[in-house]
């Protein structure tokens, strides 16, 4: 039977995420993983993902999802057990502000290490610098607070 086809490369946070998601689901057994590397010369990763981007879910027919909030999204519809995206109400919004975190921390990783600086514009016009660092730093602070919450959840 046709199999979901999971363009990725190991060392993608994104990837990460949606494996982790994959198996959450109990549906590792359904999806083939293609090793993609996007940052090649000659690799076909744009005539799969227009973003030129992985990871990249092709699904049995013919269809492709990317952007790994969307792939994980859409592993966690396939499966009956409990949801880590639930379907309507705080739960949800819950559940999408902690991705929310956890990507921004990836993002901003970075910068963590390489000292880069994000120009900030205030309400007066001037212009200042801020540390990347800051901002880092307020991002992993809320990341957890949030794991804080799930641990008190369990």
């Amino acid at each position: 039977y046709p199999m979901m086809k999971l363009r990725y490369n190991s060392m993608s946070p994104y990837t990460r995420k949606v494996v982790i998601v994959i198996a959450e689901a109990g549906i590792e057994d359904q999806v083939e993983r293609i090793p993609t590397q996007p940052w090649f010369e000659f690799t076909d990763a744009h005539e799969v993902n227009p973003l030129g981007k992985i990871p990249a879910l092709v699904l049995e027919n013919g269809e492709v999802l990317y952007d790994s909030p969307v792939i994980c999204e859409y592993v966690d519809s396939l499966h009956d057990g409990p949801k880590l995206f639930p379907p309507i109400g705080d739960a949800r919004w819950t559940a999408l502000r902690r991705l929310a975190l956890g990507d921004a921390a990836k993002k901003r990783k970075v910068g963590l290490f390489g000292g880069s600086r994000r120009r900030v514009v205030p309400g007066d016009g001037v212009v200042g610098e801020c540390p990347q660092r800051i901002v880092i730093a307020a991002n992993l602070h809320a990341l957890a607070a949030a794991l804080a919450e799930v641990a008190d959840e369990n």
